[in-house]
């Protein structure tokens, strides 16, 4: 049974609609659905919980006679549609074989208004492109006759209570008809997938990024095979390669974090313990005023080390330039204008 939720992904992978554990469902996802049904009555009443989602909701006003979870069910074969009985979250027990069905968030059917509402932290697409939310328009459509104005609106909130409202769309009698025919053609494609399933023939799989989403990821052949003798696909190949690589660096990383040395077979890598000075500008300045044009100013004051050794090597008294350079360090430490941090390198020897 194909369910207003999975036209998105079906849409684009209608094999994902045959494979073991597809439709399964995880503990994040069953407390996700928990606070989605507290919000969604909230938008009702108006007694919204306290939280940043709550509080983002409370702005939100929808039409008289709207009401929460309401299931649906759509008749290709009949070109019509009608409101199941329903005592429970997604409560399809009284749809037939052939029929699409769906929990609408909001529904107003009087009104011919379907509202969707979010709470992922993806962005999904708008009402103007939603198959999810449209499927709900079609069947308001069917419900009320072609020409009733449908109006559909997605409303998007995120654990930081940032709310996207899209303003909604009005799609026309036309465009939901063509919506109608996709949906005809994705029951069929998925109806032949069943039959490819049970002849042992490969499915129409589709990887991508919307594999994310798909309940159905941990056990399809599209990401475990892509050949049909089982042998492993050039990207799986590609990516478990990839994998193994980031593995052995972290593995040689921690060694080299619990140890002294490491051993790169024709050579060690040791850790040795190394100084850095650091410039006091003020105190540097105070102690050679010469050093001035070579300090930056932006939001504060900034000399380097290096900027003084330049200096110190043009200098003209006697020595070498390394001389000069140690001399001028001496005089800087000395006036409390250098001062020295311990930190870690490594050297191959």
């Amino acid at each position: 049974m194909i369910s207003a939720s999975q036209i998105p992904l079906l849409l684009i992978c209608p094999g994902q609609a045959v494979i073991d554990s597809y439709g399964d469902s995880s503990d994040a996802a069953i407390d996700g659905t928990r606070e989605h049904e507290e919000l969604l009555g909230g938008m009702l009443t108006g007694d919204l919980p306290d939280t940043p989602r709550g509080r983002a909701l409370a702005l939100v006003a929808v039409p008289e006679g709207t009401k929460t979870e309401v299931a649906v069910a759509i008749d290709l074969d009949n070109f019509r549609a009608r409101v199941l009985p329903s005592v429970g979250h997604r409560d399809y027990r009284a749809a037939k074989p052939r029929e699409l069905v769906g929990q609408g968030d909001l529904l107003a059917i009087a009104a011919s208004w379907a509202g969707e509402l979010k709470t992922g932290a993806v962005w999904v697409d708008s009402s103007r492109w939603n198959a999810q939310l449209w499927f709900f328009g079609l069947a308001l459509m069917l419900l009320n006759g072609v020409r009733a104005a449908v109006r559909l609106n997605l409303y998007q909130v995120n654990a930081r209570g940032s709310l996207r409202d899209d303003a909604g769309y009005s799609p026309s009698s036309a465009q939901l008809w063509q919506f109608f025919d996709r949906l005809a053609r994705l029951r069929e494609t998925v109806d032949e997938q069943r039959e490819q399933r049970q002849a042992g023939n490969r499915l129409a799989l589709v990887r991508g990024p919307h594999c994310r989403y798909c309940r159905a990821v941990m056990s399809c052949p599209a990401i475990d095979e892509a050949t049909g003798d089982g042998n492993l696909g050039a990207r799986h190949q590609k990516a478990l390669a990839e994998l193994a690589r980031a593995q052995a660096a972290v593995e040689q990383t921690g060694q080299l974090l619990d140890a002294d040395e490491y051993d790169l077979g024709d050579a060690k890598l040791v850790r040795r313990t190394k100084w850095r000075r650091h410039v006091n500008p003020a105190r540097a300045l105070e102690a050679i005023p010469a050093l001035a044009p070579l300090a930056t100013t932006r939001t504060t004051t900034s000399l380097t080390m290096g900027a003084v050794d330049k200096y110190a090597e043009g200098l003209a008294i006697g020595g070498t330039k390394k001389e000069r350079r140690e001399a001028m360090t001496r005089l800087l430490t000395d006036k409390g204008a250098i001062h020295h941090s311990q930190t870690e390198s490594w050297e191959v020897r």
